[in-house]
């Protein structure tokens, strides 16, 4: 009775194939694509209202406040 045995791969290999596999998984199902930060994708994101104003003018404040010239 000779049993063969096959080389397996270790636990980290394994484990780092399986990572690679399920991010390009991941990114071909959920359709990923890297983020571009630019201000024209910003412009708009807030109302105009009185509420975001204030936040606006007490953040302005705050800063005012922290400047340690």
């Amino acid at each position: 009775m000779s049993k063969t045995l096959t080389k397996r791969p270790t636990v980290g290999k394994r484990l780092a194939a399986l990572e690679s596999e399920f991010a390009a998984l991941r990114d071909k199902v959920l359709g990923l694509a890297p983020v571009t930060k630019d201000w024209r994708s910003t412009v708009g994101g807030l109302p105009d209202d009185e509420m975001t104003r204030r936040a606006f003018r007490l953040g302005a404040q705050w800063r005012k406040g922290r400047k340690t010239d």
